[in-house]
């Protein structure tokens, strides 16, 4: 099966397509900029693969049969200072696959849009989010990703665009950003800088989070290829089985590295989602999948590594 992928220079989309090639047989299409300043490295690393993986620059000469769209302007400070590249990024661009995708994949079975669970806003009343429940964008970021789950839903029920929109929360992994929370935890911990995390600070709680690895991310989306028929558009949450509070996160990270920290509780932001940060995965699992991977051997994996690359 051809398998596009878009975004594969960036954090989720290159252990997307990397946990792919181990783990199928499926010949991969990657979209890229070859003046990406990660390009090098990327074509490096899967070196071992350049049989059964097409690289590509534009989208003229692809017909494939599943599209995976990672690709998006997802830092959120960046999209707070520069909201008009986000929505080029995020939703122009995703109209112009999905321009694509109608008028050149006559092969296509599954168009796969990666959103995030931050179209919802801040949780109530402690109750996980539902598929079905509103949506509340508090960001540019979360709201251009809601706009090209519209326009993804728009074109499944107008062209008959068979699609599937995975919402994903809390996501870690080997190559993420080092701006990413374990990026900065673990470099704050080794420098022993203060630790500041979003909570309340008359109760001394700190914001609740359900991590998950990215090659969960992966397992999820061989299972939607292998197993989902979908007619239309459906849309699925992805997170973690298991809620953690972020001072418990940074424990276990102290633990992991054998050292001690300062922590403060600062107010949460205006912005934040609030003080639980958590989806429900009921409809994916109601389904077969299963989670496969622990969180606390991933995070020791993912600890060492990004210690041994500060290094």
């Amino acid at each position: 099966m051809r398998i596009l992928i878009t975004g594969v220079t960036g954090f989720i989309g290159s252990s997307i397509l990397k946990y792919l090639l181990e783990k199928t047989d499926h010949d991969m299409i990657g979209l890229i900029h070859t003046k990406n300043t990660r390009f090098d490295y990327f074509i490096e690393t899967l070196k071992e693969y350049s049989s059964r993986i097409y690289l590509v620059d534009s989208l003229t000469s692809t017909n494939p049969e599943i599209i995976i769209h990672c690709a998006a302007s997802a830092q959120v400070p960046l999209t707070i200072k520069d909201p008009l590249s986000a929505f080029d990024s995020n939703v122009v661009f995703t109209l112009n696959l999905l321009t694509h995708a109608r008028n050149c994949c006559p092969d296509l079975k599954k168009f796969i849009f990666i959103s995030t669970g931050e179209v919802y806003g801040p949780n109530e009343d402690n109750a996980k989010w539902m598929e079905k429940d509103r949506l509340k964008c508090l960001t540019p970021y979360s709201a251009t990703k809601a706009a090209g789950e519209s326009l993804v839903q728009g074109y499944s029920f107008t062209y008959g665009i068979p699609s599937v929109i995975l919402r994903l929360q809390s996501i870690f992994g080997e190559r993420e950003l080092p701006t990413k929370f374990f990026s900065q935890i673990i470099s704050s911990i080794v420098a022993k800088n203060l630790i500041y995390l979003n909570g309340s600070i008359d109760n001394n709680n700190t914001t609740l989070v359900s991590w998950l690895h990215v090659e969960e991310v992966a397992n999820a989306l061989i299972f939607v290829i292998n197993h989902h028929n979908c007619e239309y558009s459906e849309v699925y949450n992805l997170t973690g089985k298991q809620e953690y509070s972020l001072l418990e996160s940074v424990q276990l990270v102290a633990s992991i590295l054998s050292k001690e920290f300062r922590y403060q509780i600062v107010p949460i932001e205006a912005f934040s989602r609030g003080s639980r940060c958590c989806i429900s995965n009921d409809k994916i699992t109601s389904l077969g999948f299963k989670h496969e991977l622990s969180f606390k051997s991933k995070l020791v994996k993912f600890v060492h590594w990004r210690k041994s690359n500060m290094d």
